[in-house]
């Protein structure tokens, strides 16, 4: 996928999510993405003011960082399973987030839910990410317990393809 990289276990959702981080990357050098770009990303993924505003910046990284994390939590399951991309993003603008998974301990899922915030000038830093995760780090607790995670569930997996906003 990149240069000079090989994959021996490539599968097309792992190359989605390369795909969406190097989105992410680029996103970086561009101040805006027009909306037909915008059309080919998912909605799942992005911050209120990407969807509807067309912003992308770190703290529009830090909400899909967010995501990513829920994602890690349920062992790769799909953002807003079953809802339709101009459905997730008329959900998020009106508030609603991804419920915090039953095996997710509260302190680990508010990380994420902070990442979610609505105004993204109040949303954390990556250097207080790394922060809070290194307090519950220390902690030595189990915040994924995967005891209570079914052996046969692994929550909600939906195939992405051809979604569109």
């Amino acid at each position: 996928m990149f240069a000079g990289w090989y994959n021996r276990d490539s599968n097309q959702r792992k190359q989605a999510l390369q795909l969406d981080l190097l989105k992410i990357k680029l996103s970086k050098k561009q101040k805006r993405i027009s909306r037909h770009n915008l059309k080919t990303l998912r909605p799942g993924w992005m911050a209120i003011e990407s969807l509807y505003d067309n912003i992308f910046s770190t703290e529009s990284d830090i909400w899909s960082f967010g995501i990513l994390m829920w994602e890690i939590v349920t062992l790769g399951s799909t953002p807003y399973p079953g809802i339709s991309a101009s459905e997730v993003m008329r959900k998020v603008r009106d508030g609603y987030r991804l419920e915090k998974p039953e095996h997710c301990r509260r302190e680990l899922y508010n990380i994420m839910f902070y990442c979610w915030a609505e105004n993204r000038h109040e949303r954390p830093t990556f250097g207080e990410i790394v922060q809070m995760l290194d307090k519950l780090l220390h902690t030595e607790m189990d915040y994924v317990e995967l005891e209570r995670f079914p052996d046969h569930n692994y929550y909600n997996i939906v195939h992405l393809s051809g979604e569109k906003v």
